[in-house]
């Protein structure tokens, strides 16, 4: 089995190519904006809901087919046409030039894959199944966004601040792990009333779960 590196991208203000006018190019090019990336769309026509982010000038459009070229100032490409024929030729150029690419619906023609993604504040959990199965990723998605509390957005903010402090009070990484592990579980769950020990079975002797808090 090919084992992928989960990631999360950094993309504000970096040149994205989507190439394609339909829905499914527009959920993309949503999801990009929402990261703050550059975006050109390609593509002979475009769905209302881009048309509407291009009079708003949210977005550049290019109005013509794909050509060779067209990527030489990417770092990230979405190949969307819904014609295999052109997918293949941005998959190939996109290659070429070591560029992130994911063609949609085309797991053999991605060298990434755009996870479901539950996001509650500052708190993300993408979840991917390689691709092979999106449609359950998104059910897993939807199944996390009902039994996980707002109250987690909280969480993340109230260790972030006891971590910065903790950074300056103690010098050693396995002494700040093992104190915030303890206010995390003793003290700020209580408040915030949510059991989060069992549901991502966090105890005392778990190292695994000590170095996700560092």
């Amino acid at each position: 089995m090919n084992v992928l590196y989960p990631i999360f991208l950094k993309l504000k203000d970096k040149p994205v190519i989507v190439v394609g006018g339909g829905k499914v190019a527009y959920r993309k090019v949503k999801s990009l904006l929402d990261a703050g990336a550059k975006i050109t769309v390609v593509s002979p026509e475009l769905d209302q809901d881009l048309r509407d982010l291009v009079e708003g000038d949210k977005i550049t459009y290019l109005q013509r087919e794909y050509q060779a070229g067209d990527l030489k100032n990417a770092c990230l490409v979405i190949a969307a046409t819904g014609d295999q024929r052109v997918n293949r030729q941005i998959w190939q150029e996109a290659e070429r030039k070591n560029l992130l690419v994911n063609v949609v619906d085309d797991p053999e023609q991605c060298n990434f894959y755009v996870p479901a993604v539950y996001r509650n504040g500052d708190l993300s959990i993408a979840i991917s199944t390689q691709g092979k199965a999106p449609l359950l990723a998104k059910f897993i998605r939807q199944y996390l966004e009902k039994i996980l509390d707002n109250g987690f957005a909280q969480v993340v903010e109230l260790v972030a601040r006891r971590r910065e402090q903790l950074k300056r009070e103690l010098p050693h990484d396995a002494d700040r792990r093992q104190l915030l592990l303890k206010e995390f579980t003793d003290k700020m769950i209580k408040e915030l009333e949510i059991d989060f020990i069992e549901v991502c079975g966090i105890n005392d002797s778990g190292q695994d779960e000590q170095n996700h808090l560092s």
